[in-house]
């Protein structure tokens, strides 16, 4: 990570803090189309690479309910924000799932002025860090079939898909295309 950086624990989470990191959005390259066929014999799910005709673009922004739940979130000790100075460039929202004593990450956002920088990854280092330390055996997300670059990101450090979602977004989102993908990290 660029030594302008420095990742620092995240005790509390606001709209100023949203608006600083850009708040969730990205746009794709690339992604993956997923295929459901259920049947009496069985059911198979396909993901197969594609790269898109033109770029994939996903800009939200949460309401107040969620800012109040990230805030909640920051409190329980597990979540990181990338500072430029004082200034918070990046967060990572992981929540203790004490039921099957996994970290999950609710929310990793990096500035688009910021990206590849490393910052993802430190971000990600000091949550597994954390998860060691704590006896946690893994980390989970849910990412987008959309979003090819996450996915990647995801699995070069260690991330593995191990679950699919497809109506997850809306009863619709085989025929929309983007669909939830569950990746664990072992730790």
């Amino acid at each position: 990570m660029d030594s302008r950086f420095k990742i620092a624990p995240l005790t509390a989470y606001d709209r100023d803090m949203d608006e600083a990191v850009g708040g969730f959005e990205y746009t794709s390259d690339s992604g993956y189309r997923v295929r459901w066929n259920d049947s009496e014999s069985g059911t198979i799910f396909t993901m197969e690479p594609m790269i898109f005709q033109r770029p994939f673009e996903k800009q939200e922004r949460p309401d107040d309910r969620e800012i109040v739940w990230y805030d909640d979130i920051t409190h329980q000790h597990c979540s990181f924000a990338a500072l430029e100075g004082d200034d918070p460039v990046a967060v990572i929202i992981a929540e203790r799932q004490t039921w099957n004593n996994t970290l999950y990450i609710r929310s990793i956002q990096v500035n688009r002025h910021v990206r590849r920088l490393g910052i993802g990854t430190a971000l990600i280092e000091a949550v597994s860090e954390l998860g060691l330390q704590g006896g946690f055996r893994a980390l989970v997300v849910e990412t987008q079939s959309t979003n090819g670059s996450a996915i990647d990101f995801y699995r070069k450090l260690g991330f593995r898909l191990v679950g699919v979602n497809t109506q997850y977004f809306s009863n619709d989102d085989l025929q929309k295309g983007e669909v939830a993908l569950f990746m664990h990290k072992r730790l």
